[in-house]
């Protein structure tokens, strides 16, 4: 009996096969031609865990696996990539309105789905943070700075050379790759460029 420590689901030339946490759970149809293998099962399960991680993947569909979960972190992190940094009650007033169907017109995502099933996991993950940020109020002639949390894009630190392997360690540094490339890069070019 093969053993595997995670579940995989491949589909490569018309063969699928599903492996649970302990063992093969079927191969359909069979790898078998003329009673030998057409491939090994080492070159096969490298092959399905490359072809999980399309090159030109979004990072939202990386992420989430549910359609409309992927397209309502598509329009959060391009609402919060706009604006640079959101405070508490901003981001409340966005999920009024992702709930309302105000961001797009008939598009709709509970509010309270949002926090559980789009924040939390994207603040789990160190993709954003609540970082404290001054700002200046003016009371009359007196000028004083006030701290505001605000919720921010958080620029993964990961080497230039991907890790050797097919691995969670790869996985993640593709992920915090694509997310550096895609929400900090071209700001820090715009930002060099002033």
């Amino acid at each position: 009996m093969w053993s595997f420590s995670a579940v995989y689901v491949a589909s490569l030339c018309s063969i699928v096969v599903v492996f649970s946490s302990c063992n093969i759970i079927a191969i359909m149809p069979f790898l078998a031609v003329n009673g030998e293998f057409n491939m090994t099962l080492r070159v096969l399960t490298r092959k399905t865990k490359m072809s999980l991680i399309p090159s030109e993947e979004d990072i939202c569909k990386l992420l989430f696996t549910r359609r409309k979960q992927q397209r309502t972190c598509r329009l959060f992190l391009d609402w919060l990539k706009k604006r640079g940094a959101c405070t508490r009650s901003e981001l409340s007033r966005f999920a009024w309105d992702l709930e309302a169907g105000k961001i797009i017109p008939g598009f709709t995502y509970r509010r309270t789905s949002f926090y559980r099933q789009i924040r939390k996991p994207l603040l789990t993950l160190g993709l954003i943070t609540i970082e404290q940020r001054f700002g200046e109020k003016q009371d009359f002639d007196v000028k004083s700075f006030v701290v505001q949390e605000k919720y921010v894009l958080v620029r993964q630190p990961i080497p230039k050379r991907p890790p050797d392997g097919l691995n969670l360690v790869r996985l993640m540094w593709i992920i915090c790759k694509r997310w550096n490339d895609e929400f900090l890069v071209m700001g820090a070019r715009t930002h060099k460029q002033k």
